[in-house]
């Protein structure tokens, strides 16, 4: 769209920008609060040039946005130092639809300049974000959710986190931002291999209501039964769910009824676990066989995958008949 901007000149020139602005008009035409908005949009820290361009031709909006050029300045210095750490630039972050920042050593400050970007609006267009063997920790798990403001990242469908340092507190932090429309189009999280219990995990299926989560990954956490209880009680955040995995985890029989008992109505859309590793045995396998050979739970549901658990071949087997029933 095309923005009329007052010069120095008597004659008005025009800008574009990635405003839409109906009917034209000019910035000094418009209230303080109009202009402020404007001006918040224009500060991307990883493209400040427009901002300056525009504010060195235009009095009105040069005036207003002295706080906000300062500020930008100082962001992205920042945006370069983060960049120049990732071994690229700016000008290629900008714009990326996919991010792979994996194993940077990205730690809680750096973390703070990601959750600046989010704020800033700068990263809007990314539709995957990988940042797999991170020192993330709790800290900078809170300074990146921190970011996650309504509109501030609005095309993000995947998110991966492996091996990040992230405990109770960082998956709690994620659960509120995801609740607050920090991640409208979040379709796949991948957690695996953190430190989440069964707080965590409480906490952060509580947020997910309101999006189509289809692919929730947390294996080699801390969740037990009680944590895929509170997984289970959270059902109704998780109705497009496709595949859940909780692999390596301290699931036993007991945290396995609780999948045995939800209903039919829970979950609906769930086709695939993983359940490797952990502690189930016989008698939940038996008890979630019955379940599925009735109809009760889970009708979508095409496989479980059980390898390194107790149970016995037999009983493995015995679900696997339910399934196909």
């Amino acid at each position: 769209m095309l923005l009329w901007c007052r010069a120095n000149t008597a004659r008005p020139q025009v800008f574009a920008c990635g405003m839409s602005v109906l009917p034209p008009t000019t910035l000094m035409d418009m209230s303080e609060d109009e202009q402020r908005v404007i001006a918040d949009a224009l500060c991307n820290p990883l493209n400040p040039g427009v901002a300056v361009s525009l504010c060195s031709t235009c009095q009105s909006l040069r005036g207003l946005m002295h706080a906000q050029l300062q500020q930008l300045r100082e962001r992205h210095s920042a945006s370069l130092a983060l960049c120049a750490h990732l071994g690229t630039s700016c000008e290629a972050v900008l714009g990326s639809s996919r991010l792979n920042w994996r194993f940077n050593a990205l730690g809680p400050p750096e973390c703070h300049v990601v959750g600046m970007l989010f704020l800033s609006k700068a990263l809007s267009s990314l539709k995957d974000l990988h940042l797999d063997g991170n020192p993330l920790t709790d800290e900078g798990m809170g300074t990146l959710t921190a970011g996650l403001v309504p509109g501030a990242m609005p095309a993000l469908v995947s998110l991966v986190c492996i091996d990040t340092q992230l405990g109770d507190p960082a998956a709690a932090d994620l659960g509120r931002a995801i609740a607050h429309r920090g991640l409208p189009a979040l379709t796949s999280l991948n957690l695996n291999q953190n430190q989440i219990g069964d707080s965590g995990v409480q906490a952060l299926a509580a947020g997910l209501r309101g999006i189509a989560l289809d692919t929730l990954m947390l294996d080699a956490n801390l969740i037990g039964d009680r944590g895929l209880r509170l997984l289970v009680s959270e059902a109704a955040s998780l109705t497009a769910l496709k595949h859940l995995s909780l692999s390596a985890n301290q699931v036993t029989d007991h945290g396995l009824r609780a999948l045995a008992e939800m209903g039919r109505d829970a979950m609906p859309a769930l086709e695939l676990i993983w359940l490797d590793e952990n502690q189930i045995e016989d008698a939940g396998l038996r008890q979630l066989a019955s379940a599925l050979a009735e109809g009760s739970v889970l009708p979508q549901l095409e496989d479980i995958y059980l390898e390194g658990n107790p149970a016995s071949d037999a009983a493995k087997e015995a679900l696997k008949s339910a399934l196909d029933s």
